[in-house]
């Protein structure tokens, strides 16, 4: 019997934990899903700040964080322009900047 005892005990303790570790999983998931989104509406609105001064990037990228608090930090962007663009983009940038309130980083190919 005391075997027994100790296999559910076991079991009960083992089901805890897979729910637990389900619900971190989920939660991850959940954190992705919402980045992806939010990276999809930012670089919309970051071309659209390009396209207003007739620059097109080449690529856009942003890294941003999921908060305990479900807030979301933007820590960078980064995009990268065509040498065509070097002289056009410093407005756009600005713009970006003071939209996202972060220094965007710039490179050119």
């Amino acid at each position: 019997m005391q075997t027994w005892e100790r296999s559910s005990c076991s079991a009960r303790r083992f089901a805890r934990e897979a729910a637990v570790q389900s619900t971190g999983n989920l939660t991850e998931v959940y954190n992705k899903q919402i980045l992806k989104s939010f990276e999809n509406e930012l670089k919309l609105r970051i071309e659209a700040i390009l396209k207003e001064y007739k620059i097109s990037p080449e690529k856009i990228e942003i890294s941003m964080n999921v908060n305990e608090d479900r807030s979301i930090d933007i820590s960078n962007i980064t995009i990268v322009f065509k040498e065509i663009y070097r002289n056009k983009c410093d407005k756009a940038i600005s713009k970006i900047n003071e939209m996202f309130s972060v220094v965007t980083k710039i490179t050119f190919v």
